[in-house]
Order: C-alpha cells, then structure tokens, then sequence
C-alpha cells in the first residue's frame, strides 16, 4: 500500500455534538499521513473551541479556517481545497465518524480509480442509501411520480437495487460526505459551483468529473457512519425545500441543452414537487404530534 498525504477536509457548520467523535475517529485511525482542514462557516456554537482544544493534544497538523459568513458547503470546500497539502483530499462531512481502518482500506483502494467511496452506515448500522446516477430530466420526472419505485427500468438515478456489499467500478456518484479523491483530478475538474451552495453541488461536480473520463470505485470495506443531514436540517424544512428545488433547476438549465419541451417539464417539476414535499412534511409533523400526545396519556 502507498502512503500518500491525505488533506482531511470538514466544512461545518453548526457541528458542535459531532466534532468529539469525528475527531476521536480519526485520532483512531490506522492510517496516520494525514491532515486536517477544518473550515467553519460562522458556527456560533461551540464548534471552533472544540477543536482549538483537539488540537493541542492531536498528533497529526489540524489547519482551522474560521469565516466570518456562512459562505455554504461548495464555496467552504473550494477554500479548504486550496490549502490542501496531500496528494489525496478526503471530503468529510461533520456528522461523519470513520471506522478505524476507513482510511487505509480507501488509500489501499486508490489504485483503482481517482475516486473511491466508502459504504456508509447510519449509527444505527443499517446501510445508508449513498451511490445515485447522474440524473437526467426523465429520471427526476420518473422519481417525482412514484415510477422509480415499480420498476428497475425508471430507476437509473436512486439506484436503489445497488450492491452495497459488493466492490466495484461504478458509473454513478457517491455521496459527498465521505469520499477520497486524488487531487490533481480536484485540480482538472475544478471548483465546486458556488451558485449551489448546499444542494446539488455534489452532482454538478460529479458530471464534470465523470465527463471528463475519469471514474469511482466503491469500497464497501472501507465503511464510515454517517447521521445523515445535520447541517442541511438546521435551515428548516420550508427553506430546505426552496433551496434544494432552486438548486435542481439551476442545475439542469446548466448542464442540459433542454428542448423547449424539457424546459416546460423541468418548471412543472420545480412546481409540483416542492408542493408535494410540504405536504409529507406537513403530515409527518401532524403524525409525530399525534404520536406524543397519545404516549403522554398512556
């Protein structure tokens, strides 16, 4: 196995219950060239205080970046990526800890391909859903509709029949909130679009990569947990919905030569769908105040 430097990356925001474990899990590590870059976005718990005291006892280099806004998850990353001194950047979400062997199983991986992902678990340890397909404009519509569901045929973004325990090549990306890539591909594909600061900006970058040849290896032995949302749920459903719909259709306008046709499709989407979502939002909330109220007379 190579033992290349590895620029650890964590953009937080508002990550304070998590830093304890995310940092005991790297200390863990069996893997130990590393560094740390953690940039917080304008955090005003105690986020920054509890790594400033990581630090003075942490063996590997931790570079903090304070911002004095929350310039969001693309614009954060692009900085961090920047100072980075490794060969390979590993992008970690802060509600993200690592197995203790995460890191060398991903290096050890590496030869495969200039990006590898690890298997996500929740905490729980159930296998968290992680590995999509590039969407195009049909696959949104077919998810949006509920077709996804019935068949495999209408399933070529949430991929949900993906082998999870399986290693292989994938032609689809993985999540961002553990994942190794070698730098000089960083460099070759470019900065995070900082017009999608929360949402999609994963996959806009993962369509650069991938058109540019470059491809992903998925190493399931290679397993971080992950909570799933902490930073993107702090902004509340409503605002959650706006952005993330906002963000797809930016995104689409973007990337895809749509026929006018697409164009009509796309805004019904960008209607209908955040419409839909406030609805299960909405019931869910109703459901889950029902459910206190009837534990409360039990």
């Amino acid at each position: 196995m190579s033992n290349e430097f590895v620029s650890i990356i964590i953009v937080n925001w508002y990550g304070e219950r998590f830093i304890p474990k995310l940092f005991d899990s790297l200390r863990n590590q069996t893997y130990s060239n590393y560094e740390v870059i953690f940039l917080d976005n304008n955090s005003k718990d105690k986020s920054i205080n509890l790594v400033k005291d990581i630090k003075r006892s942490f063996a590997n280099h931790i570079n903090i970046i304070q911002m004095s806004e929350n310039t969001g998850y693309a614009k954060g990353n692009n900085i961090a990526i920047k100072k980075a001194k490794g060969s390979y950047i590993l992008l970690l979400n802060n509600d993200v800890y690592l197995a203790k062997d995460c890191l060398e199983k991903l290096i050890s991986a590496s030869t495969k391909a200039d990006m590898v992902a690890p298997k996500l678990l929740y905490p729980s340890g159930k296998i968290q859903k992680s590995i999509s397909g590039v969407p195009r404009l049909r696959d949104v519509f077919y998810s949006s509709i509920g077709l996804s569901y019935i068949s495999p045929r209408f399933d070529k973004w949430l991929l949900s029949n993906f082998e999870y325990n399986k290693r292989q090549i994938i032609n689809a990306q993985p999540m961002f909130s553990a994942l190794l890539i070698n730098k000089n591909v960083c460099n070759k594909v470019g900065d995070m679009d900082e017009k999608l600061p929360i949402f999609w900006n994963d996959v806009d970058w993962f369509l650069r990569y991938s058109r540019l040849g470059f491809i992903c290896f998925y190493a399931p032995e290679a397993v971080a947990y992950h909570h799933h949302g902490a930073s993107v749920n702090k902004k509340g459903r409503i605002t959650k919905i706006i952005d993330s719909t906002m963000s797809m259709f930016y995104f689409f306008s973007k990337n895809y030569k749509l026929t006018i046709m697409q164009k009509s499709l796309l805004l019904v989407i960008c209607i209908y769908t955040p419409i839909f979502r406030l609805l299960r939002e909405i019931i869910v909330v109703f459901m889950n105040s029902g459910n206190k109220k009837t534990h409360a007379k039990l």
